[in-house]
C-alpha cells in the first residue's frame, strides 16, 4: 500500500523490454533505450540540444551497428528481418534501415507507456471503474478501447490532401497542409455522443482514432492492444483499489500525450 510512480515503475521498463525482445536487442539495456526514446519525441524533456543530438547519434549509431552485425549473423528477431530482406533484389540502405528501427524502436514502447500511464491515472480518478473490471473481467478487452480512446497517445499528425475534399463545410484543395488531431476526434460528441467526456470501460461502439486510420494505422496497434490487455488483466487479479497518491506530472510535447510521473496507491486484497 505504498505509493508508487507506475510511470518509472511499471509502464516504462514493461514496452520497453517487449519491443527490446521483438527487435533482437538486450532488454537489460532499457534504461538507455528510454533515454533515446526521451530524445527522440520532440517537447518531451527539457534537455539541451546537444544532449538529445548525442542521445540521437547513440541510438542510430548503436542500431545500424546490430542492424550490420545481423548481415552477417542473422537471427530469428525484426532487425535480422529488416537488415537481409530484399525486395525486388535490392536491400534497405543505411538511412532507411536507421529510420525503420528508429521508429520501430520508440513508437513500440513510448506509445503503449503513456496509454498504460494514463489509463492507471484514469482508474485511479474514477474508482467505480476499476471495481466494474474487477466485477467483470470479460469487459478488459472494452476497457483496453476506451484507454486507449481516453488517453489518445499520439495527439496528432500532418498530412497533406491528395485531392479536393470537403471537410465539414470546409472546401480543401489538393496539396493543402492539415493537421489530424486525434486527440478532438475521440472526444468528438457526433461520434461518441453526450458520454464523450466520460471514461466508460464498457463503450461499445468505441470507434477511436487512437492507432490513425487507413494506410497510416499504426503498424504495432496488435502488440500495444495485447500489452495494455495483458497488464490490464493482470493488475485486476492482483490489485484491489488504485487511488491517487500525488499530482500527475505530464510532458509538455505537443504531439505526445505523455505522462512522465503518475504517484498512485495500489491495494491489494
Amino acid at each position: 500500500d505504498v505509493p508508487v510512480d507506475v510511470v518509472a515503475e511499471l509502464a516504462v521498463p514493461f514496452p520497453l523490454r517487449v519491443i527490446s525482445d521483438l527487435l533482437g536487442i538486450p532488454e537489460d539495456d532499457w534504461p538507455r533505450f528510454f533515454e533515446w526514446s526521451e530524445a527522440a519525441i520532440p517537447g518531451a524533456t527539457d534537455w539541451p540540444e546537444e544532449r538529445i543530438a548525442e542521445l540521437m547519434g547513440e541510438m542510430v549509431s548503436y542500431l545500424l551497428s546490430t542492424a550490420a552485425a545481423r548481415r552477417a549473423e542473422p537471427r530469428d528477431d525484426v532487425i535480422s528481418l529488416l537488415a537481409t530482406v530484399e525486395v525486388d533484389g535490392e536491400t534497405l540502405d543505411d538511412t532507411e534501415l536507421a529510420m525503420f528501427l528508429v521508429q520501430l524502436l520508440v513508437a513500440g514502447n513510448e506509445t503503449t507507456r503513456n496509454a498504460l500511464s494514463g489509463g492507471l491515472v484514469a482508474f485511479a480518478e474514477r474508482p467505480e471503474q476499476w471495481a466494474r473490471l474487477r466485477a467483470e473481467p470479460a469487459l478488459v478487452d472494452s476497457a483496453v478501447e476506451e484507454v486507449l480512446r481516453w488517453t489518445t497517445p499520439v495527439v496528432y499528425f500532418m498530412r497533406t490532401t491528395t485531392r479536393e475534399i470537403v471537410v465539414g463545410d470546409v472546401l480543401l484543395p489538393p496539396d493543402t497542409p492539415v493537421v489530424l488531431h486525434y486527440l478532438a476526434a475521440n472526444r468528438d460528441e457526433a461520434e461518441f455522443g453526450p458520454t464523450a467526456a466520460a471514461f466508460d470501460i464498457a463503450r461499445t461502439p468505441n470507434h477511436h482514432v487512437a492507432f490513425g486510420s487507413g494506410p497510416h494505422f499504426c503498424l504495432g496497434a496488435a502488440l500495444a492492444r495485447i500489452e495494455l490487455r495483458a497488464m490490464l488483466d493482470a493488475l485486476a487479479r492482483r490489485v484491489a483499489t488504485i487511488e491517487p497518491a500525488g499530482p500527475v506530472e505530464r510532458s509538455m510535447s505537443l504531439v505526445i500525450a505523455g505522462v512522465r510521473s503518475a504517484p498512485l496507491v495500489l491495494t491489494t486484497p
